[in-house]
């Protein structure tokens, strides 16, 4: 049995990232080959969405502190007969990218989540969001 080492000292900086990446299953080295594994398409998958996300929400928050976003009371994820829709002004988005947005800044505090339902005399009232199914939640300024 051969009891020479490799010095890891003398390992480059790429070669430890390759080792730690197969090691946590991304790649597997295969014929001395460094091939991707589904893990690591799925993760990068996911990173993309992440940003994709982030970006959305960025902008949303940017837009809350607009004079459009001010000059209506009710908003909600797309347009509505008594809300404007945040995706509306938000180009190439998914619907739920912009919830997702949506839930960080309602957990941040900048919104408020409402439910908004026409009561018996016709006229709209605030209820709590659990009071109301999907198609009546709205956001209003917190």
């Amino acid at each position: 049995m051969d009891n020479n080492q490799t010095d890891t000292k003398t390992l480059t900086a790429r070669e430890i990232e390759l080792i730690e990446l197969a090691l946590k299953g991304h790649f597997k080295i295969k014929d001395g080959q460094v091939i991707a594994t589904n893990k690591a398409a799925r993760a990068a998958k996911r990173a993309k969405t992440l940003a994709a996300k982030q970006g959305v929400l960025d902008v949303l928050s940017n837009f809350l502190d607009t004079e459009l976003f001010t000059a209506n009371r009710y908003w909600s994820v797309r347009q509505s007969n008594n809300s404007k829709g945040f995706i509306d002004y938000v180009d190439g988005v998914e619907r739920d990218h912009v919830l997702w947005a949506l839930t960080k800044l309602v957990e941040e505090g900048k919104l408020r989540k409402i439910g908004l339902k026409k009561n018996a005399a016709g006229k709209y009232e605030e209820l709590e969001a659990s009071a109301v199914n999907a198609f009546q939640i709205r956001y209003v300024a917190a």
